[in-house]
């Protein structure tokens, strides 16, 4: 069975076979946590251009533009708000330290999106340590 082909009905299932599998609608999966993803045709990109998306910032919900990544976002906003979501520290470097809102991105988190240490960060790019080292 391939599995874009499985219906998804939204249940969670715990259901243990003779063979100790778990099945959700043919599917072995324990627990399972994922969700359904549409992919739209190329032949819908024209939908995309000028395209906006809501943003929560310091001044409340706004609109921005659908390009606009979140690091990109946040250095838009005011140091507080930064130091808010960032922390002290890693605010302080994001602000002084002359990365770019994306290469602060690629710096600051691994992977898989959990955050780096500031050793961690300092030994990926000069300027951290370098900041640090000023601080």
């Amino acid at each position: 069975m391939v599995f874009s082909e499985a219906d998804f009905c939204g249940h969670v299932y715990n259901l243990e076979n003779e063979q100790n599998w778990y099945l959700a609608n043919g599917i072995i999966a324990h627990n399972c946590r994922s969700t359904t993803a549409p992919v739209i045709s190329p032949e819908f990109d024209f939908l995309d251009k000028g395209a906006k998306r809501a943003a929560r910032g310091a001044d409340g919900g706004q609109q921005v533009s659908a390009d606009t990544t979140y690091y990109e976002f946040l250095k838009q906003q005011p140091a507080w708000f930064q130091d808010e979501a960032l922390g002290p520290v890693r605010g302080k470097i994001f602000r002084n330290s002359g990365i770019t809102p994306e290469e602060f991105r690629v710096i600051s988190v691994d992977g898989f999106g959990r955050p780096l240490t500031l050793k961690e960060m300092a030994e990926l790019d000069k300027r951290v340590a370098d900041y640090l080292k000023e601080e």
